[in-house]
């Protein structure tokens, strides 16, 4: 089960490692599928890469909400 648990994690860091190597694209399919604060925090990183700087700030405000203690 703990397996099982660490599957969004690795995800997650899947998304960062993609996200600063410049695989925006993939980023953005890998991102599918993770929910709550990580995803808003995820969607920013892929925003400011993208040069969205407007809906990021927005996306990590959302993560924020979501959960204060997360970003």
């Amino acid at each position: 089960q703990a397996a099982v648990k660490a599957v969004p994690d690795a995800r997650s860091d899947l998304v960062r490692v993609l996200v600063a190597a410049g695989a925006v694209e993939e980023a953005e399919k890998a991102v599918a599928g993770i929910d709550g604060a990580e995803s808003e925090f995820l969607h920013a990183l892929i925003l400011e890469a993208k040069g969205n700087v407007e809906p990021a700030i927005k996306a990590l405000e959302a993560a924020l909400e979501a959960d204060p203690a997360h970003v």
